[in-house]
């Protein structure tokens, strides 16, 4: 993939090294959501599989990212970008190690509550006013202002030739005269490290049981987090990220026409060594679809590197935002020549996913049916995107998508980027020495 430059982390390269050619030694074999790419590019990917079965789904109102620090990273600078991501933080964790320890990245409360013991200008001023008008009047300073009702949390000094009055944001010298305080730097961003997980062990022998810890640093943020303590414990080397399916934090994204949603949240798992991300959509209520052998999609996809293209259900694509709603078409086939943006917030963003159904083809259902065989992938769709992420990488993704029991998930893989070949030309030059005629080959640009 083509980078640019930024300040999110990137990932240790003797870390690669640490797998066994398909994944970590650590990587729990549920989670393995892409099988290794075949040589005609294809994602073989099978359905993320129910970890949520035992806690239901909690109320998600706020993008959270939790995981290995340098991993969060990584994820933060593509979906969020790197002004929004901790970096030094992040850096910093990551130089310690130790992989039991994820930590959680969530959106600060906007604003703040106003400081009762803060004053504002005018009354700050005012009290100024009083004491000199009562110098001015005695020919000393009071040992308490007239107003001392409205001093709570304000210094007041005096020798009863000079005093100085002074709260967090204002002072006001006799001598000197008044100064304001310097704001304090905020934190850039609007995303903060809230705490860490870490898996504790309690017990012995057979009655020994791990759960999760959630450590708060005290941070505020925008919401509850106390539901991470019963959420799937994210592999080694990866992260997770949460997220509200709305106007605000979704935009365009995953509603069918009419700006309808069939979903409440979702959370997106991405593993940085393999290079594998896996998508879960919960839905509000159940939903049967019909399903087509994955290879026979894949099959139908052209090899073209530029654009993006869906072959699959057309409900199931309906409802991501890439056709409309059909009684006639069961299985469709849509494209559009241009890349996609990782946001969805705008009009135009709006405009790119309607695109799609403009080049819309239907096909016969009967063809694409899997078979009989349980060993072969049965999908809703399959599909190649390119993306360009928020630090402007370019991205080239198979993936594919299906249905759950309450939820639906799209599995993919990333994939190398085709580097542009030099363009030259190829000539034929011929030389007569000695009455002999050798052929050599010029090639112009190397």
């Amino acid at each position: 993939m083509k980078k640019t430059g930024s300040n999110v982390i990137s990932f240790p390269k003797p870390r690669r090294t640490e797998q066994n050619g398909l994944t970590q030694k650590s990587f729990p074999a549920r989670w393995l959501g892409v099988l290794l790419l075949t040589t005609m590019g294809a994602a073989w990917a099978i359905s993320p599989g129910g970890d949520r079965d035992r806690g239901g789904v909690p109320t998600i109102d706020s993008v959270v990212f939790e995981g290995e620090p340098q991993v969060v990273a990584q994820l933060m600078g593509t979906v969020v970008g790197p002004e929004q991501t901790p970096g030094p933080e992040l850096k910093a964790l990551s130089a310690l190690g130790g992989s039991e320890r994820r930590v959680v990245v969530a959106q600060k409360k906007v604003g703040r509550d106003k400081d009762s013991t803060d004053w504002d200008a005018a009354a700050f001023c005012r009290t100024v006013e009083e004491v000199e008008s009562e110098y001015a009047e005695s020919g000393a300073y009071p040992a308490i202002p007239a107003s001392k009702n409205s001093l709570q949390g304000v210094g007041y000094r005096t020798s009863g030739q000079t005093f100085r009055l002074e709260s967090p944001s204002i002072a006001y010298d006799s001598s000197e005269g008044i100064k304001v305080a310097e704001d304090k730097k905020e934190e850039s961003g609007d995303y903060a490290i809230s705490g860490h997980l870490s898996q504790v062990s309690e017990g012995w022998g057979p009655w020994r049981s791990e759960r999760t810890d959630f450590a708060k640093n005290g941070r505020p943020t925008v919401s509850n987090l106390d539901w991470l303590t019963e959420a799937p414990v994210t592999p080694a080397w990866s992260a997770r990220m949460y997220f509200p399916i709305d106007r605000e934090h979704t935009g365009y994204a995953f509603r069918a026409e009419g700006g309808k949603t069939s979903f409440t949240s979702g959370e997106v798992l991405y593993d940085a060594v393999s290079g594998t991300f896996q998508l879960k959509l919960h839905r509000k209520k159940r939903a049967v679809g019909r399903t087509f052998s994955a290879q026979l999609l894949e099959n139908r996809l052209s090899a073209a590197q530029e654009g993006c293209e869906w072959v699959g259900d057309s409900d199931f694509l309906a409802e991501l935002g890439f056709a409309k709603k059909s009684t006639e078409e069961s299985l469709i086939q849509v494209s559009s020549p241009n890349r996609l943006k990782l946001s969805a917030d705008d009009a135009l963003d709006g405009l790119a996913l309607a695109s799609f159904a403009r080049h819309k083809k239907t096909l016969m259902p009967g063809k694409y049916v899997a078979g009989e065989d349980e060993s072969e992938r049965k999908v809703a769709a399959v599909g190649r995107l390119s993306l360009v992420d928020k630090m402007g990488q370019i991205h080239q993704v198979r993936v594919r998508a299906g249905r759950a029991e309450n939820y639906d998930w799209v599995v993919g893989q990333l994939c190398p980027v085709a580097e542009p070949q030099d363009e030259v030309a190829v000539s034929k030059a011929y030389t007569d020495a000695f009455q002999h005629k050798t052929e050599r080959t010029i090639i112009a640009g190397k």
